[in-house]
Parts: structure tokens; C-alpha cells; sequence
């Protein structure tokens, strides 16, 4: 048994070509039992690869110390083993809290940016993480969901730039099986069994309800499925490299592209699955990658590229701004706004926008200036929970507290505002300057006011003065789309 899963674990590498002989990797060891395997795994085969193996841990400081016993165990295992090891304590519920993301967006974006750094100074051509099959399925559950494309139906990739899952196609019954039979122990994080978070909703009720009810094979027919979405999905991507490549116009500075432009003629002669991966590859050669890119944000694409007439754009993403100019399709990269040619910066330096909220029934008003669209809805108190996970893109605030009509404008030098949880006025500059908005990207975050006062930087922060208090009776809720 033990020496079937290794050979499944080399099987995997050797097919997607993950190690080459001599090769340094860094494996991300969490201390639970995907990762201690995954350890031990590479640690068997390592003679034969002529690997150099370096361990990182990331404690998250967490469950009330229990994070820091984790550390520990990763530690000791290490040593046990006489491997490398580095450990990195960050407080990921701090850094959600600052960007308004999940526990989970926080402390993935800190382990990645770790790992790298870590590989690097450690001369580690690969990196290692622990997914397995059972996790590639249940994101497939997660992105369908969602309402996703073929790229979501793949599940996870077994190869992802540096980053190799040895593990996608070993099933953790299987993994917890070999652990045992060879006395190896690991760390339980009790959370992975409580259904607060969706994937464990997926992991714990859905998959189970469906391998009883409709088929004991459902895991292993979503992968397959997944791996046939793979491949066509690598295929889709080509495709639109190669279209990108022949008919783009991309301007670079230092090998970073700042501005990819299509002729909008040509962009709308190809097939619509082809336009769709056209955007998304633009984006990520702009961006890095395309997290967060929504089926609504391609749409949205999709309609300003075939419209015709007056020049139009939209920001999908914090750091990409899209601009329809007469016969061509921009993709702007605002990360170097400061190293574009004049003539694009123009295009998002901006006259002063202004705009009224007229109705609260959850209707939707387009923003088309600032290229989002809002909807606002008046609602009773909701549980205290709800309002204070708000996510930046939302605000829950006391109806009561507020001086309509509200509008919303661009933001002007000398605006001040109360941000919650502070009983200090606060200058609007000095809060944009302390989250690092940079100033070309200020004129795009729309502010909420009521006839006194500012009472919503929108995606960021709302003011203390209405906030929800034990006397709030009814809510204005607003939703940035």
C-alpha cells in the first residue's frame, strides 16, 4: 500500500514533468496530514531525484496558540528528518481586515508571497504544496457555484509556474490510510470539520450527500472531468496568446506590459468563447494573473467592445483599466501609470464626477464614470455579524444618521471624513495615503455624501457618525457591483 501511493505521488511528477534531477524545492508543510505526506513522499524519492529539500512553514497566529504548537511540530519533524527549515509568523485576520478580504484571500496571498521569497533566498528552483484530489474537486464544486467557465471546471492545476502539486491525484482517504498504517502522525486543524466556510460546506455535506444519493463515483468522475477541462482550457489559452501575439499592438517598458491595444474590428470577428479568452489573457499579461476576473467583468468587456460612437471604459480590477477609443480596445496597466506615454495616462485623468442616488428600492444605478454600477436598499438591523464581515465593497449603515439626499462624487483635496472605529477627523488624503492608493487611481473611488458629511469611501471604509448602533432601527445598505 505505502509503496503504491509513492509510486502514484512519482507517477504525477514524472507526467507533468514537475522535478528534473538535482533540482532544489521548497515544500510548504503546514503540519497537517496533506503536507507531512507530501514531505515524506518527496524525503523517499529524494535519492533517486537527487533533490535538495527546504521546508516552510507559515504560522498565521490563530486559534488561540494552537497555530504556534503547529510551528512546533513542523519544526521537530524537520529536524527528525534533517531537512532545512523556515518559519514566518504573520497575522493574517490583520492583514483581511486592512484589504477587506477573506481570513482564507489574506492568508493565502502571505503564504504565497513567503514562499517565493523563501525559495528564492534558499536557491529553490520549485516549490511544493500539499493539494490533493479531494481538494481539485471540491473547486471544481466551488467555481461551478459560482458560475464559472472552463478554466473554473479544471479544478486546480498540477503545475502552476514554480508551483507543483505532487498530490493532485492522490485522494486523502488514501493519504490518511498510508499516514497511519506507517505510525506517522500530523496536525488536525478543527476548523477543516466546522461549516462556517463554503468549502467546507462542499467537503463536509455536499460531496458525501452526493456520493450516497446519486454516485459512489462522483469524486473520481469530477476529475476526470477536470482534467478533460484542463487540456481544452490550455488549448482556449494558446489560442488566444497566439491571437494576442499576431494582432495586438503592446507596449512594453523594462519587459513589463503597460498597454496591449486590439483593433476593434478584428477583436469582434472572432467567436465569442475566443473574445472571451482574448480578455482574460490580456488581463493576466497585465496583471500577473486574473484572480477575481468575474463572468459579470467579461461581460461587461464583451458589450463595451462591440459598442460603437463615444469613447468608454471600465476597471474590472484595481490595477487594469479597459478604454473602447474609436476603433480600438485598450487594456491599461494603472500598476505604471507613471511610465505611460501621455497621450494613455489622459485617458483616466478625469474631470471631477458627480452623481445622485435617487432610489433605495435595490434597483441598480450605473456609475459610468467611475465604471462600476451601485445598488441601495433600505433593510431592518441585521445580526451583528453580517455588518461588521462586511467586505470593502459593501457598507451597512444607520438610515437615521443620514442627511439625504446622498450623491456621489470624486474625491477633492481638503475632503475629510471620520473613518470607523476612529474619533478623529482624518483628511481623505492621508487615509489614501496610508492603504498605498496611488494618486491616478484616488478620481476612481467614488464618495458617498450626505448634505453635511461623507458617509461611505466607497470599497474602503464607512464613517463613524452612522454607523450601526444598539439604537439603529432601519439600515441603508449599498453594494458596489
Amino acid at each position: 500500500m505505502a509503496g503504491d501511493l509513492i509510486s502514484a505521488v512519482k507517477h504525477t511528477i514524472t507526467k507533468y514533468r514537475m522535478l528534473e534531477k538535482g533540482d532544489r524545492v521548497l515544500v510548504s508543510v503546514s503540519g497537517g496530514p496533506d503536507s507531512v505526506f507530501l514531505l515524506h513522499a518527496l524525503a523517499r524519492i529524494a535519492p533517486e531525484y537527487h533533490l535538495g529539500i527546504e521546508v516552510f512553514h507559515l504560522d498565521h497566529v490563530t486559534r488561540r496558540g494552537q497555530s504556534k504548537k503547529d510551528a512546533l511540530f513542523v519544526k521537530e519533524l524537520c529536524t527528525r528528518l534533517g531537512l532545512g527549515f523556515t518559519l514566518r509568523r504573520e497575522e493574517a485576520s490583520k492583514l483581511a481586515q486592512e484589504r477587506s478580504v477573506s481570513f482564507q484571500q489574506a492568508a493565502r496571498d502571505l503564504r504565497l508571497k513567503f514562499l517565493e521569497e523563501t525559495a528564492l533566498s534558499k536557491g529553490c528552483s520549485r516549490i511544493a504544496v500539499g493539494h490533493n484530489a479531494d481538494d481539485s474537486v471540491e473547486t471544481v464544486f466551488l467555481n461551478l457555484v459560482r458560475g464559472c467557465g472552463v478554466r473554473g471546471l479544471g479544478g486546480i492545476k498540477p503545475v502552476w509556474g514554480n508551483i507543483i502539486r505532487p498530490l493532485i491525484y492522490t485522494w486523502r482517504k488514501d493519504i490518511l490510510n498510508f499516514l497511519d498504517s506507517e505510525g506517522i502522525s500530523y496536525c488536525l486543524d478543527k476548523t477543516n470539520v466546522e461549516n462556517e466556510y463554503f468549502r467546507n460546506r462542499i467537503r463536509n455535506r455536499l460531496i458525501p450527500y452526493m456520493e450516497e444519493n446519486i454516485s459512489p463515483n462522483i469524486k473520481n468522475n469530477i476529475s476526470r472531468m477536470a482534467e478533460v477541462a484542463r487540456l481544452e482550457d490550455d488549448f482556449m489559452g494558446r489560442q488566444a496568446k497566439e491571437i494576442i501575439e499576431k494582432q495586438a499592438e503592446i507596449i512594453t517598458k523594462d519587459s513589463q506590459e503597460l498597454v496591449i491595444i486590439l483593433e476593434a474590428d478584428n477583436f469582434n470577428n472572432l467567436h465569442t468563447a475566443l473574445q472571451r479568452r482574448v480578455i482574460i489573457e490580456a488581463i493576466g499579461l497585465l496583471r500577473g494573473h486574473v484572480q477575481d476576473i468575474s463572468f459579470k467583468n467579461i461581460e461587461q468587456i464583451l458589450a463595451l467592445a462591440c459598442q460603437q460612437g463615444e469613447s468608454r471604459r471600465l476597471q474590472p480590477c484595481q490595477k487594469v483599466l479597459i478604454s473602447r477609443q474609436k476603433d480600438r480596445i485598450l487594456f491599461i496597466n494603472l500598476a505604471y501609470a507613471d511610465s505611460l506615454p501621455r497621450k494613455y495616462r489622459a485617458i483616466f485623468e478625469h474631470k471631477p464626477l458627480r452623481y445622485r442616488l435617487d432610489k433605495v428600492d435595490g434597483s441598480i444605478k450605473c456609475l459610468e464614470g467611475f465604471g462600476v454600477n451601485i445598488k441601495a436598499r433600505i433593510m431592518d438591523k441585521p445580526e451583528k455579524k453580517l455588518y461588521r464581515s462586511a467586505k470593502g465593497f459593501e457598507a451597512f449603515m444607520d438610515y437615521d444618521k443620514i442627511r439625504f439626499p446622498v450623491k456621489i462624487r470624486s474625491w477633492e483635496r481638503g475632503d475629510r471624513f471620520f473613518p470607523l472605529g476612529r474619533v478623529h477627523e482624518r483628511k481623505l488624503q492621508d487615509f489614501f495615503t496610508d492603504l498605498k492608493i496611488p494618486g491616478y487611481l484616488r478620481s476612481m473611488v467614488p464618495i458617498f455624501e450626505d448634505r453635511e458629511k461623507i458617509i461611505w469611501v466607497g470599497g474602503y471604509r464607512i464613517d463613524e457618525r452612522v454607523k450601526i448602533g444598539s439604537g439603529t432601527s432601519k439600515v441603508l445598505y449599498i453594494r458596489i457591483l
